[in-house]
């Protein structure tokens, strides 16, 4: 009788093993009911498909940006009225394999989205402690850029990454690539690769080069900041980021990787005809960059935008108009007019030889102000009550040495005169 009973408690598990039991049971439920619920997302994903389908080439509504008055137009906001698609299937592979090096290198292996890479960019991101880079596929950036927009909530990416993963089901691969490369922002008012290759290199898209291939994908992530019109030096590298991992992938070879490395910048091209006609072009580019960057392209170009600055029609054509003489001499310039009294800007406008180009030299000149400070500082001395003639002293200063003119040298006691 002993011996029946110890053999009974033996076989009747502890109340240990039965809550392992019970919670195991309710994880594999968890884990079933997660995946009936993401396909049933999936599935009631798919009318919302045809919609999708439709924006993929995106009929605009126009907007304006507007001067300070609200009626003066500084440009008009909307998409070429003529473009150039490629159909799918039609991606040169020196292009898709540049696309796919820059932003989803497994772009032919995942189904919509990609778990390994966002883990991947969550690794980089916690080391570097940025959010610079995000995980999404191409299919989801497709998503993004057509149809759900690209504002930072859980909600829109969790509905990006259910659409891109239903397109999936219905769209090839080389279709998604070609509406995502038909449908991207490429800068400098360039839409799509079609219209990019024609206007930064002025080829086909079939006879780009790896150098050319590599800069146009590099410009995928940041269409401005990238931009070899406005920052050579960060399209520089953009583009040799983009060479390592083609050739990191096999898609060029070693002496390919070289040769592209060293290739040289595209010139900058004449700007387009539209933009020569407006009041403030140059200002104009940088807020459509602005615009892109935080709705993204179908909103900021084709969302009925108006946006109003705090450029004075007035000044801006007085500032256009005073810097004629110093084009016809054939020398950059630039000038911005700023309100201190409300920190806002009032005309700002550049002339020359790189107005040709998007370089702006007003925004990206980026230059000391030199020997151009010294009237502001002898104004304030003259109107304290010093004169012409006051003896001041241009001697070294601390251990450094500074202030010095550009010849290195200093000149001791001198007059205001002199100075």
């Amino acid at each position: 009788m002993v011996a029946t009973a110890r053999e009974s408690a033996r076989r009747r598990p502890s109340a240990g093993r039965r809550a392992l039991g019970w919670l195991l049971r309710i994880v594999a439920f968890g884990i079933l009911f997660g995946i009936g619920g993401w396909i049933g997302l999936v599935v009631a994903a798919f009318p919302t498909l045809d919609d999708l389908e439709q924006r993929a080439e995106v009929r605009y509504v126009p907007g304006a940006i507007l001067a300070s008055d609200g009626t003066t137009v500084l440009r008009r906001l909307r998409a070429p009225r003529t473009r150039t698609y490629l159909d799918a299937g039609d991606v040169p592979e020196l292009v898709s394999d540049a696309v796919i090096a820059a932003e989803d290198r497994r772009f032919y292996e995942h189904s919509g989205i990609d778990v390994r890479g966002i883990a991947r960019a969550a690794r980089a991101d916690l080391r570097s402690r940025t959010a610079a880079q995000g995980g999404s596929t191409i299919t989801q950036q497709l998503v993004k850029n057509t149809y759900v927009g690209p504002d930072r909530t859980l909600a829109r990416k969790s509905r990006e990454a259910i659409l891109a993963v239903a397109l999936e089901t219905r769209w090839t691969k080389d279709r998604i690539l070609a509406a995502y490369l038909n449908s991207a922002y490429f800068g400098s008012g360039r839409y799509g690769i079609v219209d990019a290759a024609r206007g930064y290199f002025g080829t086909s898209v079939d006879k780009l080069t790896p150098a050319q291939a590599a800069l146009l994908a590099g410009l995928l992530r940041a269409p401005e900041s990238n931009n070899p019109d406005r920052a050579p030096a960060q399209a520089r590298k953009a583009r040799a980021r983009v060479l390592d991992a083609m050739a990191e992938m096999g898609s060029i070879s070693a002496a390919q990787h070289r040769t592209a490395n060293a290739a040289p910048l595209p010139a900058p091209r004449r700007r387009r005809s539209s933009s020569a006609t407006e009041l403030a072009p140059h200002l104009s580019d940088v807020i459509v960059g602005d615009l892109i960057e935080q709705y993204g392209v179908a909103r900021a170009l084709g969302g009925g935008l108006r946006v109003r600055t705090t450029i004075d029609a007035d000044m801006q054509r007085a500032a256009n108009d005073a810097l004629v003489p110093i084009t016809r001499a054939g020398l950059d310039s630039a000038i911005v007019v700023i309100d201190p009294r409300k920190d806002e800007i009032r005309a700002v406008t550049q002339a020359g030889p790189g107005a040709r180009g998007a370089f702006n030299v007003a925004f990206d000149g980026h230059r000391q102000p030199g020997s151009a400070f010294k009237p502001v500082v002898y104004l304030a001395a003259l109107e304290a009550g010093w004169t012409l003639g006051r003896r001041v002293s241009d001697r070294p200063y601390g251990a450094d040495g500074w202030p010095r003119n550009y010849r290195g040298g200093h000149q001791g006691e001198v007059s205001m005169l002199q100075a």
